[in-house]
C-alpha cells in the first residue's frame, strides 16, 4: 500500500471568494472553475460563506479500494487469481482421451494467451474444475451468468486492450529473455556480458513506461463513492445443463461495476464537472513556468473548498478528485476533508504581506477584501492489488 500524504490548501481568498495556495492558482472563479457545476439535480445552491461552512465532513458510504486495471494487463479480464491449470482437470465419462486432450491443451494455451479465453466451449465450462472455476475473470463470469458462450462482454475487453496488450507482451517477454541470459552469464563470470544486458534491459523499461497504462479509475472512483463495497460470494450457473457454483471474489464484482460504469454507462445520469483537462506532459521536479498554464492552475482553491465542505460537510456525498497536475488523469474517490487550522487576513494585512515578498501580488484577485488561510487534509482512496474478502475499514486511503 501507498504511504499516507498530505494534500493541503494553504490559502483562501475571499473577494466574491476565492482561495489561494502555494502554488499560482487560478486565481478568479470563473465558468470552468465555477463551484455550481457540481450541482445535480435536487440539490440547492452551494454555501459560500465561509463562516457558514463546516469544517470537517464525511461521505455516509465510506468508499473502498481496488485495482485500476490496466490494459496493458487486459482490464478486467487480467487473471489475478490465478493462471488457468489443465492439471486439476479430470476427465469425464462422456469425453473421449482426444475431447480430454482438447479441452486441457485450451485451457493451457490461454496461459500465454489471453485471447483463447473465448475459445472455451459451453461444455469446457460444464465440465471445468472446481478451481478453474475459481480462475474465471469477471466478464467472462458475467458472459456465462447470461447463458451467452459467444462471451461479447469478455471479447469487447479483450478487443479493448489487445493492441496495447500485445506491445506490453512483446517487450516483457524480452525483458524475461535478459533475465535468463543475465542468470547464465553470473554463473559463467562474465561480467562484462552482464553489464550489457543491464543496459538492454533499462532501455526496454523505458519502452514499456512509453506504453499506455490507462486504466479505468473512471468506472471506479465514481462507484467507489455511490455504492457498497461487495463482499465474496457464489453464484449459480448454468453450462451444458449442469448446474455449477462460480466463486465470486470482492474484486470480481468491483471489477465489474468499475468497467460497467465506465463502458456501459447511462449517458443520460446527471453529473458535474469544474476545472479543465491537461494534456501536457511534464518530468518531475515540475517545471515551474509550467505552473502558469491555465491547464495546470485550472480550479480555484475557494471552488474546491466550497465544492469539498458542501458535497462531503453538508450533503455527506462522496465526489472524485483528480489529484495530479498534467496530462495522465488519476481519479480518487474522495470522503472527507477536515480543516486543521484557518486564519483571516485583511486586504491591509495582505497589502503589507504583498509588499515583505511573503506572497506574490499576482496571487491575489482583483476585489480582494480578505484571505483565510487554511489546512485542510482531505481524505481519498487509493488502489491495492485485487482481493478475495471485502477489505471493510483496512481500506487503503491517502490524505
Amino acid at each position: 500500500m501507498k504511504s499516507m500524504q498530505s494534500l493541503k490548501l494553504l490559502t483562501l481568498t475571499i473577494l466574491g471568494c476565492s482561495i489561494l495556495g502555494q502554488q499560482a492558482f487560478a486565481r478568479q472563479i470563473n465558468a470552468r472553475n465555477n463551484p455550481d457545476a457540481m450541482r445535480i439535480e435536487g440539490e440547492t445552491a452551494y454555501e459560500r460563506s465561509f463562516a457558514a461552512l463546516p469544517l470537517s465532513g464525511q461521505s455516509e458510504n465510506p468508499g473502498w479500494s481496488d485495482d485500476y486495471y490496466a490494459v496493458v494487463h487486459g482490464g478486467v479480464c487480467v487473471q489475478f487469481k490465478g493462471k488457468f491449470d489443465s492439471s486439476s482437470e479430470v476427465q469425464a465419462a462422456e469425453e473421449t482421451a482426444e475431447e480430454f486432450a482438447a479441452r486441457k491443451a485450451r485451457l493451457d494455451n490461454i496461459k500465454s494467451n489471453l485471447d483463447a479465453m473465448v475459445e472455451l466451449t459451453e461444455k469446457d465450462i460444464s465440465l471445468m474444475s472446481k478451481d478453474n472455476l475459481e480462475i474465471l475473470p469477471a466478464p467472462m463470469i458475467l458472459d456465462i451468468k447470461n447463458k451467452n458462450f459467444k462471451y461479447p462482454v469478455t471479447r469487447a475487453e479483450l478487443q479493448r486492450t489487445k493492441s496495447v496488450r500485445s506491445k506490453y507482451d512483446v517487450l516483457n517477454a524480452k525483458r524475461q529473455e535478459i533475465f535468463k541470459k543475465y542468470q547464465a552469464d553470473a554463473v559463467a563470470g562474465d561480467k562484462a556480458a552482464m553489464e550489457q544486458l543491464l543496459k538492454d534491459e533499462k532501455a526496454i523499461v523505458a519502452d514499456i513506461n512509453k506504453i499506455n497504462w490507462f486504466g479505468q479509475c473512471h468506472g471506479w472512483a465514481p462507484v467507489t463513492v455511490s455504492e457498497k463495497e461487495p463482499n465474496y460470494c457464489e453464484t449459480e450457473v448454468l453450462a451444458a445443463g449442469k448446474k455449477l457454483i462460480v466463486p465470486l471474489w470482492s474484486s470480481d464484482m468491483k471489477a465489474l461495476m468499475a468497467h460497467l460504469a465506465a463502458h456501459y454507462r447511462d449517458n443520460s445520469a446527471e453529473s458535474g464537472f469544474c476545472g479543465s483537462r491537461c494534456n501536457t506532459y511534464y518530468q518531475e521536479p515540475a517545471d515551474t513556468k509550467k505552473l502558469q498554464d491555465s491547464a495546470f492552475v485550472d480550479i480555484n482553491p475557494a471552488s474546491l473548498h466550497i465544492i469539498l465542505a458542501n458535497k462531503l460537510g453538508k450533503l455527506k456525498k462522496g465526489l472524485v478528485l483528480e489529484v495530479t497536475a498534467d496530462a495522465p488523469v488519476w481519479n480518487q474517490g474522495t470522503v472527507s476533508y477536515e480543516i486543521l487550522h484557518s486564519s483571516e487576513k485583511s486586504a491591509a494585512e495582505v497589502d503589507e504581506m504583498v509588499k515583505n515578498g511573503l506572497i506574490k501580488d499576482l496571487e491575489v484577485a482583483a476585489g480582494t477584501v480578505k484571505q483565510i488561510y487554511v489546512e485542510n487534509k482531505t481524505k481519498y482512496i487509493s488502489e491495492v492489488r485485487p482481493h478475495k474478502e471485502a477489505m471493510g475499514n483496512k481500506q487503503n486511503f491517502l490524505h
